[in-house]
């Protein structure tokens, strides 16, 4: 047995529990290409895993361990079976759940692992597989989920975490983000025109929720120009053509300007010198005088 396996059940008995009476989860995560094991929504233990292609995909849905053989037999459909061994594909150990022919197993290409690269089973790496093996019983339960969009949040605010949509299911759209956000006043925040947009760009990272920034011009309110990014506010001067009619010098920098969406600083470089920028909470008021903006806001 792997010295970790010994830990970590040591630790469950610490705490005055066994691996066996414990309610002890597995999940995978098919397009983060990783897998966890759950003691009672805590954490035990994660893996990177490589998961099925395009065309022989990981099957989704709630399953549990049938079956655990050390050293097993590879049977390819239309082969010869392949003993175990150092060619065998599968590795030292499997996991067969209860869709037929598939499982959890080791591997003989450590670089697989975190890629779409197996028949449809969840390929482990050795020392990981070595550890489940062992950490799990028959009967464990195993979910297999497919999720490409994340909901976090740190001491800067929310997040957004972003998967690449591997097997093309359509997951990555705002409509699958909103179904995340519970909390009714942050769906009023969210900027949703940037939202999209990272959400469509599809690359993988953490991102901040672009958050709501109303701009005052005059008397006008403007609702959909402006967002925040942790503390960079952001917004679309084109949005207000009277404004770009007056200011000869934002005028000849947005024609070079590539994006939609300009920072705060470069939109205040760019401003005639007697054009007043204000931010007031998540308020920004673009005025030509100081007695102008105390107007508006004691009408606030």
């Amino acid at each position: 047995m792997h010295r970790w396996v010994r830990i970590i059940i040591g630790l469950l008995c610490f705490c005055g529990l066994s691996a066996q009476a414990a309610e002890i989860t597995v999940q995978v995560n098919i397009p983060e290409c990783k897998m966890r094991v759950n003691y009672d929504d805590h954490l035990l233990y994660e893996a990177p895993v490589g998961i099925g292609r395009s065309d022989s995909q990981t099957p989704i849905g709630n399953f549990m361990i049938i079956n655990k053989v050390i050293d097993p037999t590879w049977y390819p459909e239309g082969r010869e079976p392949i003993l175990p061994g150092p060619n065998n594909p599968i590795g030292k150990y499997w996991l067969g759940l209860s869709k037929k022919g598939y499982g959890l197993h080791g591997n003989i290409n450590s670089s697989s692992i975190g890629n779409p690269v197996s028949s449809g089973c969840v390929r482990m790496d050795n020392e990981d597989v070595e550890i489940l093996f062992y950490l799990v019983d028959i009967g464990t339960k195993v979910e297999i989920v497919y999720q490409t969009l994340f909901l976090m949040e740190d001491e800067n605010g929310p997040k957004l975490g972003l998967i690449p949509d591997i097997y093309q299911y359509g997951s990555n759209s705002i409509s699958a983000f909103w179904n995340l956000v519970k909390d009714k006043h942050l769906k009023q925040q969210i900027f949703v025109p940037y939202l999209m947009h990272l959400i469509e760009e599809e690359e993988a990272g953490i991102y901040s929720i672009p958050l709501k920034v109303t701009v005052y011009y005059g008397c006008q309110p403007y609702y959909n120009l402006a967002f925040k990014l942790d503390s960079i506010i952001y917004l679309d001067p084109r949005g207000i053509p009277e404004l770009i009619e007056e200011e000869s010098k934002l005028r000849e920098f947005l024609k070079d300007y590539p994006d939609k969406y300009v920072s705060y600083e470069d939109f205040q470089q760019n401003l005639s010198r007697e054009r007043m920028l204000y931010l007031v909470e998540d308020v920004l008021y673009i005025q030509n005088s100081r007695p102008h903006l105390q107007n508006i806001i004691g009408r606030e």
